[in-house]
């Protein structure tokens, strides 16, 4: 047996240390010296990775938003102005990426440091999990929605060929229309599961955790094992509480109830619970994309609940596969309407033009190249983990901190050339700004005294005879 760690009366089987099931009341069968996670990361090599990614994408995506919306007055053309409204979007959707990392390196650094695993359930049905979530897949959801349309507006724009027009009222109508769809389609998909609604909440919670330590109910506790244990509570004491066959989170809550009505002291305990949200499937507090070891619906009697069925994960996995799918054919569109049109009006030949051809063709296979590595492998690898081929536990966490949010720094690089043109713009004024001659003379100074410095070496050499060639002499004479 295993005893619990603050409660010596309390044993349970070896087989259920470090099952991923909560045993004991303090957890110390899933928090112990051979299995637990002690840090919110997963991996303390994740902690500076963490800090880089946010702390880098907060600065690259304030600069572009900062320099983008300053030159927003200036625009005169309607396609310009759409532009960079969505390039500010998706500089925003980074933004908000590098603030969900920076805030969960703190959480992980200075809040719970290594004693992380003991209040892992607390952390899993709190507040500041489901902000963290909301923060993250806001984000994600905003930047991919932004490209998607800003690469369906830019291939419009190649295949109608028409000329652009002059920034007025209706323009601007358009533009924040579009915009305000692109927000609203992202705070949505992430708030929805947040919402506290019977019906929503019956999909979305994944279980309860009680705060007065009930020992009926430890650790997360899902639908099944309140089913089970209120059964076993009817079996032995005869009341009369009537289970329903797929009861309601309500209705659970109303049972639970009944079951402390007659204890003695019912009126001086108020039974605390908290929720376990939607995205307290881990400690990242990401979208539920796939199942981890320690998630709420996990139960030893019906085994391990996975999502290959849920259709929520599944649509939206779907609905961003279908966004790079839109952004890699538009891309391959503009590029060979880009290339046919420099054909067809003789301007192949042209340097500038193939330079800037080249350019562009460049730019645009960055752009694919980091969405297809950010995005696709994510997909895949959470339809073969959901579908019980490959087990991913050991890589989501690398995978959900260093790969996902790779775009967040690219991005603010490869969709403007604000950033990059701010920093040429320095180069070039410092550049101004010395004074190259006094530079060349400082050269020449160091350049005349090493030529100064080897000749008098070689003097001393000579004089003292350590030459080679006096050194030979010395020899034949010997």
């Amino acid at each position: 047996h295993f005893q619990c760690r603050k409660d010596d009366t309390h044993l349970v089987g070896l087989s259920q240390k470090c099952d991923g099931i909560y045993d004991c009341l303090d957890l110390s069968d899933e928090c112990n010296n051979d299995c637990g996670r002690r840090i919110v990361l997963g991996g303390e090599y994740l902690t500076p990775i963490c800090w880089t990614i946010g702390v880098l994408g907060i600065l690259l995506n304030c600069t572009t938003l900062v320099l983008v919306g300053s030159s927003l007055k200036k625009c005169r053309n309607e396609n310009i102005l759409f532009s960079k409204v969505l390039v500010m979007l998706i500089s925003a959707g980074d933004f908000i990426l590098g603030t969900y990392l920076i805030t969960l390196s703190v959480y992980d650094g200075l809040v719970y440091k290594d004693k992380f695993c003991s209040d892992q359930a607390r952390w899993l049905s709190g507040t500041e999990c489901a902000v963290l979530g909301l923060l993250s897949t806001i984000g994600s959801q905003l930047s991919l929605f932004s490209m998607t349309v800003l690469s369906v507006f830019r291939l419009l724009k190649v295949v109608i060929n028409t000329l652009p027009l002059q920034v007025s009222r209706k323009s601007i109508i358009r533009t924040v229309f579009w915009a305000c769809i692109v927000i609203f389609l992202s705070i949505a998909i992430a708030a929805i599961p947040l919402i506290p609604a019977d019906g929503l909440e019956d999909y979305f919670v994944q279980g309860i955790y009680y705060e007065n330590h009930y020992r009926l109910f430890v650790g997360l506790n899902s639908k099944q094992k309140h089913v089970r244990i209120i059964q076993e509570y009817v079996n032995k004491t005869a009341d009369p509480v009537v289970i329903p066959e797929k009861p309601s989170w309500v209705e659970i809550g109303r049972m639970v109830d009944q079951m402390f009505s007659h204890s003695p002291d019912r009126d001086s305990v108020q039974i605390v619970r908290n929720k376990v949200h939607f995205y307290g499937n881990d400690g990242l507090c990401l979208f539920k994309y796939i199942v981890l070891s320690d998630d709420a619906r996990r139960t030893r009697q019906g085994g391990d609940v996975l999502l290959d069925n849920d259709p929520v994960v599944w649509a939206i996995l779907g609905l961003n596969l279908v966004c790079f799918v839109f952004i890699l054919l538009s891309a391959t569109i503009i590029c060979v309407k880009t290339r046919r049109s420099a054909e067809r009006t003789g301007q192949k030949r042209n340097k500038a033009t193939r330079k800037r051809n080249r350019d562009l063709e460049m730019r645009i296979v960055v752009i694919v190249a980091t969405d297809f590595i950010c995005w696709v492998p994510f997909i895949i690898i959470c339809f073969l983990h959901n579908q019980e081929v490959v087990d991913v536990s050991g890589w989501y966490h690398a995978i959900a901190l260093i790969i996902l949010p790779l775009n967040s720094l690219i991005n603010p690089l490869i969709y403007d050339k604000t950033i990059t043109s701010f920093c040429q713009n320095k180069a070039k004024k410092i550049a101004e700004n010395v004074d190259w001659s006094a530079i060349e003379a400082i050269r020449d100074r160091v350049n005349s005294n090493t030529r100064s410095s080897k000749a008098f070496s070689r003097q001393s050499s000579n004089l003292t005879g350590d030459s080679p060639k006096s050194k030979n002499q010395a020899d034949s004479n010997c």
